[in-house]
């Protein structure tokens, strides 16, 4: 049940920007726009167990945060509470009513500004041992530029992150609770049919997973949901009606008629949308947390007696990957149907997913197989996979790889289609040297059987690996594919992999092919076909046609390693024009053009926030304290001296 809900007050903030705080708000978001590597951080890596507390005695769960968690049933103005909703006003529907859900979200409130409220101080006054702390903030942090509780997402005092630290997240873990950080949801934004990548509360997004990491190498145990890149994925996938998701709010100034119009609100909230956001954190917690879930409301599967005649039935994300990891219900004797469409709406836990039981589709299809937050849906699957319908809307920008359905097939997956889009831009901060990907499987392993399977995806790979293998049903095969057709188009592209002084190309592999990208010279495939002519571009420059003929389904290990032979013969070093010699003798000059601009300090600002990696003359010229570092405050003293506020000695 939902208790404790305080009728907030409102705070008239001042709206005026200084001049620089506009213009540096401006040089973040086109730092935003220009960079693929701002849209997600990298996971953190500490390995991490299911973990259990004390919630079993407690049953409290509290939520701060802004308008996006807030319960909107307050406000009584032009119907407004008609149409926007909190995540917080349901998340109770998917708990037993022993929970408790006291939420405390305000609208409009920053992560500074809340603690100000008497909302925050009935948590502090409240929480206690084994309850929970949702926090979520950002929205109204990155609009705050200029104001006079704005703050970049760093570590400095009276920061983004300085204020979930000291001010919720400590206190929480004092108290003996479980503070768990939910990142900002993503905003209705389309680029053509997808998401818009470019969103301004991105930067605290990465703060918050930032915070998360500090804290697991510290060995503290605090929760992280990445709700940005989950709800970001599911508004992808449901592109044609994601608006649904988004409130429609009548315009509070009628015509001379009377009549109001309606238009979209592109931040908040629908009741749908509510209760996806709702569903995506409460399937997270369940799954991360082993003491809720008996207060959940949806068991570990839903019927049935595990048999081939009575299957398990499943119906959501969080059910499968709780199969995973129960070693008596992940066995080759134990079989589930899903009982209803399924989409993956968390996140990757720090466990491997390996698959050995019987999985039967049942008709039902498997929308978005990954994720931003998922690599794959399974890691390795060693037991039977049949009669899936796998759906893709995937357009992501990563910095690692992903496996949309199987990253490793070592059992048998027979009679699955798939069909839509993929479109994966990934570029690793870190070399990275392999990338295998297909609609089914990354790599068919040795005593792995596809079969019957059929591809209508359009996949689309365009990365800094040095080799990516690309098929339509595997990515490389090295056990048996038979029967399968690709009807679905390729396109691979890996023609900007160099060395990081850009002077010489490392050698680059890309295949693509109908079937399979590559194969091993002892792999069998037949009775396929692909009607599709898979297109490959490298830096090599080879011709397309040889790794996708009709009558080809991939390219040998023999046939590339001759054909590399060859082509190294040929290859010549790509050069590239120099920076200006001048970039390393004038502070500040990045671009190396003879005067300071805006330009010089959007690219300072990428290096502070490790988004680009430098030239040298370029790091000599932005490094301005010559300490060997490049910080915020140095990007700061550029745009300054860019708008002739200072004068840089």
């Amino acid at each position: 049940m939902r208790q404790g809900i305080v009728t907030p007050k409102f705070k008239k903030h001042n709206t005026k920007k200084h001049v620089f705080a506009v213009l540096a708000a401006v040089l973040l978001s086109v730092s935003l726009l220009n960079s693929p590597l701002a849209v997600e951080s990298s996971r953190p890596a500490a390995a991490q167990e299911k973990k259990t507390s004390d919630f079993k005695v407690s049953g409290k769960i509290w939520i701060a945060g802004d308008s996006i968690a807030a319960d909107h049933s307050y406000e009584n103005e032009n119907d407004y509470q008609r149409f926007v909703h909190g995540w917080g006003e349901v998340i109770g529907d998917y708990f037993t009513s022993d929970v408790q859900v006291y939420n405390k979200a305000i609208s409009g409130q920053t992560a500074k500004f809340f603690t100000e409220e008497t909302n925050y101080q009935d948590i502090m006054d409240g929480i206690g041992k084994g309850d929970f702390l949702l926090i979520q903030f950002g929205h109204n942090d990155y609009k705050s530029a200029g104001g006079d509780h704005y703050s970049l997402p760093t570590d400095t005092e009276g920061s983004y992150k300085w204020y979930l630290k000291n001010y919720y997240i400590d206190p929480a873990l004092k108290a003996g609770a479980m503070p768990v950080l939910c990142t900002s949801v993503t905003l209705h934004r389309f680029d053509g049919d997808t998401v818009s990548e470019d969103q301004p509360q991105q930067l605290f997004v990465e703060a918050m997973e930032e915070l998360y990491s500090e804290y697991c190498e510290q060995g503290i145990e605090i929760g992280f949901i990445d709700t940005y890149s989950l709800t970001h994925s599911y508004i992808n996938s449901v592109q044609n009606n994601a608006s649904a998701y988004y409130a429609n709010k009548y315009d509070r100034r009628p015509d001379a008629g009377g009549n109001r119009t309606t238009s979209l609100d592109h931040v908040h909230f629908s009741e749908k949308g509510a209760r996806m956001a709702a569903d995506i954190i409460s399937q997270n917690l369940l799954l991360r947390y082993e003491d809720l879930n008996r207060f959940s409301r949806r068991g570990k599967t839903d019927g049935g007696e595990g048999t081939s005649e009575n299957p398990y039935l499943i119906s959501t994300w969080a059910q499968i990957y709780q199969i995973l990891q129960d070693d008596k219900k992940n066995t080759p004797d134990t079989y589930y149907r899903l009982a209803a469409d399924i989409m993956p709406t968390v996140q990757k836990q720090d466990w491997t997913t390996h698959f050995r039981a019987n999985l039967d589709g049942g008709g039902h299809t498997v929308k978005n197989a990954v994720n931003r937050a998922i690599d794959s849906m399974f890691d390795v699957n060693e037991g039977v996979i049949s009669n899936v319908k796998l759906q893709y809307n995937v357009y992501h920008f990563r910095h690692c790889s992903q496996y949309p359905f199987v990253r490793e097939n070592k059992g048998v997956i027979r009679n699955c289609t798939a069909g839509g889009r993929i479109t994966f831009f990934s570029y690793p901060k870190e070399e990275r040297s392999l990338w295998e990907c297909g609609a089914f499987a990354g790599v068919n392993r040795e005593g792995g059987v596809l079969e019957a399977c059929t591809n209508y995806t359009k996949i689309r790979v365009n990365t800094n690996f040095k080799a990516v293998y690309l098929g339509g049903i595997a990515g490389c095969n090295q056990g048996t594919i038979c029967q399968c057709a690709n009807r679905g188009s390729l396109f691979a592209d890996s023609s900007e992999w160099s060395y990081k002084d850009k002077t010489v190309h490392k050698e680059v592999v890309c295949c693509a092919g109908g079937i399979a990208g590559i194969v091993s010279d002892n792999s069998n495939i037949s009775d396929c076909s692909s009607e599709t002519l898979p297109i490959a571009m490298t830096s090599l420059k080879y011709e397309s046609g040889w790794t996708g003929a009709k009558e080809q389904y991939a390219v040998t290990e023999t046939q590339l390693k001759q054909y590399l032979e060859e082509q190294r013969v040929s290859q010549e070093p790509v050069t590239s024009e120099p920076v200006p010699t001048g970039a390393a003798a004038v502070p500040g000059d990045v671009n190396g053009d003879g005067r300071l601009s805006l330009q010089d300090a959007q690219l300072t600002l990428k290096m502070a926030l490790n988004l680009m990696i430098p030239e040298e003359s370029q790091r000599k010229a932005a490094d301005l304290d010559k300490d060997g570092k490049i910080v915020l405050a140095e990007a700061q003293k550029i745009l300054r001296a860019a708008l002739n506020l200072e004068v840089l000695t």
